[in-house]
């Protein structure tokens, strides 16, 4: 249980961030200029007062917990606010750009078309997977534009897209001039399809086991740009979201069933906000109302 006792002080946070992100008490020492004795004291006296481990040991190496991941971010948090505060204090007046995290086919296809050098500096950060909201809990990132569903409570979000998928497949293909397809005429078509575990490879299977549909996957590939270029080459079609640039020579169709992917903006609820970070959310803001 929680000690309700005296806060965590910013020399036990500083101690413990440094630790987080080397996992080594020897590498610590050196960093800080302190001894191991006094590093393990200053993490002990942080695992003390949460009452729950912060690090465990698997084999030869550390590992942070669920709650030390937790006390990592609150680590980073404080001490970048104190800093901020700081600078504020002395009128600095630079403002760093606000850092914005998603995945490559977001940067790809939404982010970089968009964002031009009149908007408000954004530092990219290329995650993916969960990795993109996990780098707005610990405070890597600002912002992020995320795909899926509305995340937990410790995040604000907004939407930003909703963007229908269609599939991809060579302009002299009998389904090409369709206005749209089902989950049964891709039964007829060799698919170049996301990896299992990406919500789009699941979401078309689970249509296409609900129709006792087979799909014929010719290829695995990971990434909306190189699927695309392989459906240029011939290699078969792909399900894609309507927003992605399609090579020429190949056209889209509407697929019927399939759920629309939604893009949603996302910072996490009550942190710090730089100037930078609110004019980039602002922006952003203005494109969701302003897209199709």
């Amino acid at each position: 249980m929680k000690n309700p006792s005296t806060p965590p002080n910013s020399e036990q946070l500083r101690t413990f961030l440094v630790f987080a992100e080397h996992l080594n008490f020897v590498r610590s020492a050196e960093v800080l200029r302190l001894s191991q004795p006094a590093v393990h004291a200053q993490v002990a006296k942080l695992t003390a007062h949460y009452g729950r481990p912060l690090y465990e040991r698997r084999g030869r190496s550390l590992h942070l917990t669920d709650v030390g991941r937790r006390v990592h971010g609150f680590a980073r948090e404080v001490l970048e606010r104190a800093a901020r505060f700081e600078r504020e204090l002395a009128d600095d007046g630079a403002s760093r750009p606000a850092s914005l995290a998603a995945d490559a086919s977001t940067w790809h296809y939404l982010l970089a078309p968009v964002l031009g050098r009149s908007d408000p500096a954004v530092q990219p950060v290329v995650a993916a997977g969960t990795e993109v909201l996990d780098s707005v809990a610990r405070g890597d990132a600002d912002l992020a534009v995320v795909t899926g569903e509305r995340p937990d409570a410790r995040f604000e979000s907004a939407l930003l897209r909703s963007v229908p998928q269609v599939l991809a497949i060579w302009g002299d293909h009998p389904l090409a001039g369709r206005d749209a397809v089902g989950i049964a005429d891709l039964a007829d078509v060799r698919l170049v399809a996301p990896p299992r575990g990406v919500s789009r490879r699941d979401h078309l299977e689970a249509l296409a086991a609900a129709a006792d549909v087979k799909l014929d996957v010719a290829v695995d590939v990971a990434g909306l740009p190189l699927a695309l270029r392989f459906v240029e080459q011939g290699l078969g079609a792909a399900v894609v979201p309507a927003i992605c640039t399609l090579p020429e020579g190949v056209v889209h169709v509407p697929v019927e069933g399939l759920p629309r992917i939604l893009h949603r903006l996302v910072r996490r609820a009550g942190a710090l906000r730089t100037r930078a970070a609110e004019q980039a959310w602002a922006t952003l803001r203005r494109l969701s109302e302003q897209a199709p």
